[in-house]
């Protein structure tokens, strides 16, 4: 009898691994799959990206992905932290105004800087949300 429940136990928690395995390798490659073709780097015109801005929706979402994916480096509401510059204020940023920049360092990063691509982590809805939301802190900050 001790000699069943003991292959009882083996078989159990070998199939228990086998399905853990067959779960996280499917996960895994339709989750990258999905990013892989989840789209190109947006580049939008001024105009599209007026119109996005008065969005609330975007906008709204934009502070999620945000506050989920930049804040601790980038501080809550974008002011600066021991890791990464301040967001509210466009001068010191690289980007110069350039609204397309600015979605090319969110999608490629700065891995000089220690700073993540998130090109093929999030989708490009996602990244045009955060530049719209990064450059509402901007104009927050304005005078």
């Amino acid at each position: 009898m001790n000699g069943n429940k003991s292959t009882l136990v083996i078989v159990f928690l070998m199939v228990t691994i086998g399905v853990s395995l067959v779960s996280y390798l499917l996960f895994n490659h339709v989750s990258r799959a999905t990013h892989e073709t989840s789209g190109d780097l947006p580049q939008l015109t001024s105009s599209e990206w007026t119109q996005k801005s008065l969005d609330p929706a975007i906008l709204h979402r934009g502070g999620t992905q945000f506050k989920l994916r930049c804040s601790r480096c980038h501080g809550y509401n974008g002011e600066g932290g021991h890791m990464a510059p301040a967001l509210r204020d466009s001068s010191a940023l690289k980007t110069k105004g350039d609204t397309n920049a600015m979605v090319s360092i969110i999608w490629y990063g700065m891995p000089e800087a220690g700073m993540p691509g998130w090109g093929h982590r999030l989708l490009p809805a996602d990244i045009v949300a955060l530049t719209v939301y990064i450059k509402s802190l901007q104009e927050e900050s304005k005078p």
